[in-house]
This record gives structure tokens, sequence and C-alpha cells, in this order.
């Protein structure tokens, strides 16, 4: 990831996105805290909740699903975008569009509860001129039965230690991050490859041949040079010779 501010501990990276395909948002502490961290989630801005990572604790935490009720989950997949021309949908915030934000933060307080039912929905349909060269974006799937032996807490967090923000864009037939030059194109790199095998085999084994040859004009290139820096050098001294005199001649002895 790169980061863009130290200070405030934010970092972002670009990953792929293809439509119709689930994914997970996964994080780690890498060593043991003095502290409880919980990391929330949000999609496009809005908010699907989190976990909670107790402080000698560096498992990995892997969040698949939007958590419904006590009994039900939603999972996580990038689906299509549908666009329309309504101005209605002008006034739809598209700033966190295309962005999963996980932020890190210190617990403070923590209560457990059972899961209130709640169903966010996110917006189905942006509008075209808010399009911002995406092609997919986060949606919820079907509920699903959930776990019921995982444990659901109210969380009361202090400061945030980190912000990750995670910029997806379409790796599918509309390759968006291949587009602006973030993913690299295969196709590139093979006709790279061909050309390079091809220059080395049209060499005929002459390689070690090129190299006496370059080495050899290196060092006829050192040679003139030091020729140029013995030659240079004789008249360099005469004129700072001569210069020390003439700023002795100026200086007034004193009585």
């Amino acid at each position: 990831m790169k980061l863009t501010d130290e200070n405030s501990k934010t970092a972002f990276c670009w990953i792929p996105s293809e439509t119709g395909k689930s994914f997970a948002v996964k994080w780690k502490t890498l060593e043991p805290r003095p502290f409880d961290t919980f990391g929330t989630i949000s999609v496009d801005g809005v908010d699907i909740g989190g976990s909670i990572l107790l402080k000698d604790d560096c498992q990995l935490i892997s969040e698949t699903h939007y958590v419904t009720s006590a009994t039900t989950e939603r999972p996580l997949f990038f689906g299509p975008i549908q666009l329309t021309d309504d101005d209605a949908y002008l006034k739809s915030d598209s700033l966190h569009l295309g962005n999963i934000v996980v932020r890190i933060k210190k617990i403070e307080k923590v209560e457990k509860m059972q899961p209130n039912p709640r169903d966010t929905q996110l917006e189905d349909k942006i509008h075209e001129k808010s399009k911002k060269a995406m092609v997919n974006r986060v949606k919820f799937g079907e509920e699903v039965p959930r776990d019921s032996t995982e444990s659901y807490s109210r969380v009361k967090t202090g400061s945030t230690l980190a912000t990750l923000t995670f910029k997806y864009r379409s790796i599918g037939k509309s390759n968006v991050l291949r587009a602006h030059g973030i993913s690299p194109d295969p196709s590139a790199q093979k006709t790279r490859r061909k050309r390079k095998i091809q220059e080395t085999d049209s060499s005929d084994g002459s390689v070690e041949d090129d190299t006496e040859t370059a080495t050899a004009e290196l060092r006829s290139l050192l040679r003139g040079a030091q020729e140029q820096i013995y030659t240079i050098l004789p008249r360099l001294e005469k004129k700072v010779s001569k210069a020390a005199k003439k700023s002795a001649k100026k200086i007034k002895k004193e009585p």
C-alpha cells in the first residue's frame, strides 16, 4: 500500500474487481498491542460493521458478509453498475464510490448484545455523470443463515490508529486498471518477452564478442580522458600561479 499521510496513518492501494465475484476484506495485527482494536468497514461510503481484535491476538480477520440479524447475513460481491439519466440521482454522494475503507480504532468499551435487525441498502443506480470510470460496484447478495455461535458486540471506540483505503476498479473486459496504466498489460509483457528472446536468438552466440568490444571501447575512452586531464592540468596550474602573484602585488604592506 502507498502511505499518503504518515501523521494520520492513512494509506491506499488499487485492487481489481470482477463483476459477479464475491470478495473478503482481510487484515491482521503484526504484533500484540497493549489494547484491543476494532476494525470498521465501509463500502462506497456505507458502514457495514467490523470485527474486534483482542490485544494479544494476531489472527487474520476476514469479513465476507454484512450482518443483517442474529441469524442472517448477506455476502459481499461486485455487481454491475446501473446508469440512469434521472437527475434525482445527482444528489447521491458518489465521492466514496469505488472505495472499500478499513479504519482501525482503539477500543474503549465493549458490550455484548444481539444485533438488531437491519437492512442497509446500497444504491443500485448512479447518475451517468457520476460514473467515475466505474464498471461495477459493491453489492449485497441474498440473505443466508449466519453462524449463531459468533458473538456480536456494541463497541465504543477512541482514536483512529490507521485508515486503509482499497480503491477497486474493473479487471474484466473493460479493464479500467489497465487502461489507466495501474495494472500491467499481459499481452504487452508477452510481446516484450518475445522480442528479448528473438534478439538473443539472432545474436548467434556473439554476446561475448559484443561484451569484449564494449569493454575495449570503454578502456579507450578512459585513456583518452586521462590524456586530456594530463594536458589540461599544467595549464590550470600556470593560471592559478599567475593569479596568486597578481593578488600578492595588490596587497599593501603595513609599516
